[in-house]
């Protein structure tokens, strides 16, 4: 080991750090200079701030990480000790949201019987677990979460952390946490994983007291949506997504007899898909088939009856912001291809009669629809509180007539 013999050596910076470029790694000459590295550093982690909403010595614990992170400039191996120790003070952050979020006073069935827990910090609800006591869940026990992993469940649990994509991490962030606490071997860890290590964990505790992280990638908050157009050619083998409603006032001659629609969509939504009989539209009337929450305004029709009617759709009071994620789908079976989802309101006005219905909670449609396809016989039983552990979707129930998936709907 290479230990530093003067200060001169502790400020030397570290070759292997100077090779990690915005570009990729480095294998021939260093082309980073230290200050350049550092700036590298900073921007990888520009998203990882904790807001004011979040306790001050969280916040503390948290900006201690990050300079800890950046002086890897001068030794690589503080990028590996810095991600073991955001794992050990993730779980620390959620015990402290724990206490606070039942204002100390946590809900417990003792003996069957409720009561209140006096916990003015983390040790009482050790405490409690030793006796045996159980978390309150609307009357139903619950285990007091102490490990990590409950302590997700339970955060999953009271919607803190919602999505179902972001779930995914949940399972790899305590078993980091298991690793960093109990090593078994030496590891190390690379400034690029590490730096979207910490980019996670402030998005997590910052959603854990309720606010967004600008630029998180875990937990969007509602995505825009604005009127757009698009046209199909008459012999169904072109298409064309414009870039706003004003394109479609250009008088081209290419597109003067396509067949035009206009959507509610948002912007990073492809509104047509390409397959074997040419481009098709994606939104489908009646069901959830494209990624984003989409609506049909107007069409499909010839431009000539379009443009009289355009001014109306450039309006900005059509534009809206929609949550699109943890949403409910309905994908009915009645064969062997299931229907495409549906939303709630879809199911409603379905005609269908008979099937089995599939209830999942999902972040965009097609998840739950390949959840189904893929899974349609797995026994309930082995998926954990009904997560799926192949999909990122949350199983709600299957039923066998309308009327009882009806009621579960009515339970959301």
């Amino acid at each position: 080991m290479d230990e530093p013999e003067s200060f001169e050596d502790l400020l030397r910076p570290d070759e292997l750090t100077l090779r990690f470029t915005p570009l990729g790694f480095a294998t021939g000459s260093l082309v980073m200079r230290p200050e350049g590295s550092l700036r590298h550093l900073q921007e990888s982690i520009g998203t990882a701030h904790l807001a004011d909403e979040v306790p001050e010595d969280v916040r503390q614990s948290f900006d201690r990480l990050r300079k800890l992170y950046l002086y890897g400039v001068l030794d690589y191996d503080l990028f590996t000790l810095a991600e073991d120790l955001v794992h050990l003070m993730l779980e620390a952050t959620f015990r402290v949201r724990f206490v606070s979020y039942y204002d100390s006073r946590v809900p417990i069935l003792v003996k069957g019987a409720q009561a209140t827990l006096l916990a003015s910090s983390f040790d009482a609800v050790r405490e409690a677990v030793k006796r045996g006591w159980r978390l309150d869940v609307n009357g139903a026990p619950a285990f007091l979460p102490l490990d990590l992993t409950r302590l997700f469940v339970w955060a999953r649990r009271e919607r803190l952390l919602p999505g179902q994509r972001s779930m995914v991490l949940d399972d790899i962030m305590a078993d980091r946490r298991n690793a960093a606490a109990h090593p078994v071997n030496y590891t190390v860890g690379m400034p690029v994983g590490v730096g979207r290590t910490l980019s996670h964990v402030a998005e997590i505790i910052n959603k854990l007291w309720g606010v967004d992280t600008p630029g998180g990638r875990l937990f969007p908050g509602p995505k825009v949506r604005l009127p757009q157009a698009i046209a199909l050619a008459p012999d169904g083998r072109s298409s064309v997504e414009f870039p706003s409603l004003l394109s479609v006032r250009e008088d081209d001659p290419k597109f003067r007899d396509w067949i035009y629609t206009i959507y509610l969509a948002s912007p990073d939504e492809g509104l047509v898909r390409v397959g074997g009989n040419g481009p098709k539209a994606t939104h489908r009337p009646a069901f959830e088939t494209t990624m984003f929450p989409c609506e049909l305004l107007w069409g499909p029709g010839p431009r000539d009856e379009l443009i009289p009617q355009l001014d109306r759709f450039e309006d900005e009071s059509l534009c809206d912001h929609l949550e699109y994620i943890d949403r409910v789908f309905v994908i009915r079976i009645d064969g062997d291809r299931p229907d495409d989802a549906r939303s709630p309101e879809q199911f409603y006005a379905s005609p269908e009669k008979t099937g089995v219905w599939h209830v999942t909670r999902a972040d965009h449609p097609l998840d739950a629809w390949c959840h189904v396809r893929d899974h349609r016989d797995k026994p309930v039983g082995e998926l954990a509180d009904g997560r799926c552990p192949d999909c990122p979707v949350t199983e709600l129930g299957r039923f066998e007539s309308r009327e009882d998936t009806v009621r579960r709907l009515e339970l959301d």
